[in-house]
């Protein structure tokens, strides 16, 4: 996106996405514009051999940046500025009620959440990453382990959020205000889904 308005509401990606250019992501490669993503996700694989890599968006350069209700379930990968969600944030952006629950893996600046933020503002609330280890965690987000996501104990922490926020067109699910997340306990290797239904019984 750039320098446009881009708005990506209920979508996602399920396929393998690979680059060699400085801005490689499952959903948004750049951004120098104003680009909203409200329940959305990635499935697939995010890998690169350069700079930028996200989950969901690689780079936002000078843009306004909105994650809401989003998720990645995507290996990343790439070599600096490598994020779950954001791999590089030049300017504004807001990340809410959102998660990363998988690996991120690089050589520079590399986190859960976000990769880097070399400037403008960068804002994250009620949003939890499998932790890196590394110094992009310490930008914003709440570390959780993978029985956490595994256990329902994320998708409580996220639908209690967005019920708290009923009204709000934050949260709306099929036209009808409250929670969008959900998960599948029956499976013990399910992660928080934006189904609107936690299901404990067959």
């Amino acid at each position: 996106n750039a320098g446009g308005r881009l708005t990506i509401t209920n979508s996602y990606n399920a396929g393998a996405v690979s680059g060699t250019s400085y801005y490689v992501s499952g959903l948004v490669g750049y951004n120098s514009g104003t680009t909203t993503i409200t329940n959305s996700y990635n499935a697939g694989t995010v890998s690169g051999s350069g700079n930028n890599v996200g989950g969901l968006v690689g780079l936002n350069n000078y843009g306004a940046l909105t994650i809401t209700n989003s998720y990645n379930a995507g290996t990343v990968s790439g070599n600096d500025f490598v994020g779950g969600l954001v791999g590089l944030n030049y300017d504004a952006l807001t990340i809410t009620n959102s998660y990363n629950a998988v690996a991120v893996s690089g050589n520079n600046f590399v986190g859960g959440l976000v990769g880097g933020s070399a400037g403008g503002s960068l804002t994250i609330t009620n949003s939890f990453f499998l932790e890196t280890g590394k110094d992009g965690d310490e930008l914003g987000g709440e570390s959780r382990t993978l029985d956490d996501f595994h256990d329902g104990k994320v998708a409580k922490e996220l639908h209690d959020w967005c019920e708290k926020k009923v009204g709000s067109e934050t949260c709306k699910v099929g036209g009808k205000y409250g929670s969008v997340w959900g998960q599948d306990l029956t499976n013990a290797n399910s992660l928080p889904d934006l189904s609107g239904v936690i299901c404990t019984v067959h």
